[in-house]
């Protein structure tokens, strides 16, 4: 067997693998003692067919069951909604009453609705509201608040990299604290908003901030992502969040409006 051959590359990685630091790092001085140990051992298991402890091959590995990560966090928010321990203000975001002020309304996408605060109050003010969000109980305590608002919404169930934001469909597009999935979502997020959005259509996108939350939101980011839109707001602040927070959180606060055709 060559030194290149697969078998002896599997006893080689048993060998450094015992010669290694307790954070895996492997010690540079302990490398012709691993080599030795692969040789040792690869001689005395017969060479040629055998196999390194504890190896086996891919195709006869077990593997354990991965469950899909839309899933996984589906499961999560269900479980947190349904123990109560998601504590949202029960009023609509001031930053969302700000900026439709005074604006004909018309169809409104709240993405990751929750509990339906900010889609209930849209419904409110006489806007055609869909609401989506990956927790099913989630979805049904929003569909109850609206019911006992005496409002009409479209409340759907789904995960947001695979529900169909369609081209040219909205009025106003809202995202309140999903700045996690803005961040790490592997679709297209501003390109994707972009085209559904009628021209003249509002973008409002309230979150934390990084620093210090490692997944929130960056104004500079934000500024790049949707530079081709009128940046109406795009700040910085330091208020009390929707979460139930006991002081000031860093957050950010965004609101951009598509360019009319031929602006």
């Amino acid at each position: 067997m060559s030194v290149s051959s697969p078998g002896w590359k599997r006893w080689l990685t048993w060998g450094l693998a015992r010669t290694s630091d307790y954070r895996g790092g492997l010690k540079m001085n302990r490398l012709p003692v691993a080599c030795l140990l692969a040789v040792i051992a690869w001689l005395g298991a017969g060479q040629v067919g055998a196999e390194v402890p504890g190896w086996q091959p891919a195709e006869r590995a077990q593997q354990p069951a991965q469950q899909n990560p839309a899933d996984r966090a589906r499961d999560f928010w269900n479980k947190e909604f349904a123990d109560g321990k998601v504590l949202l203000q029960k009023g609509p975001s001031p930053l969302l009453v700000t900026h439709i002020k005074g604006r004909k309304p018309g169809s409104a996408l709240d993405i990751g609705m929750g509990q339906g605060r900010n889609a209930v109050y849209l419904a409110e003010q006489g806007w055609d509201v869909t609401g989506v969000d990956l927790s099913d109980v989630a979805v049904g305590q929003a569909k109850a608040n609206a019911a006992t608002k005496g409002v009409r919404l479209q409340a759907v169930v789904s995960d947001l990299d695979a529900f169909d934001f369609g081209t040219d469909r909205w009025d106003l597009i809202t995202s309140f604290y999903m700045h996690g999935w803005h961040r790490r979502s592997p679709t297209d997020v501003p390109g994707r908003i972009y085209r559904a959005l009628r021209p003249g259509g509002l973008l409002i996108v309230e979150g934390f901030r990084e620093p210090p939350n490692t997944v929130g939101l960056r104004t500079e980011v934000l500024a790049r992502e949707y530079g081709r839109m009128h940046i109406i707001r795009n700040e910085n602040v330091s208020e009390y969040p929707a979460w139930y927070e006991a002081e000031r959180t860093p957050l950010v606060f965004f609101v951009a409006e598509k360019r009319l055709v031929g602006r």
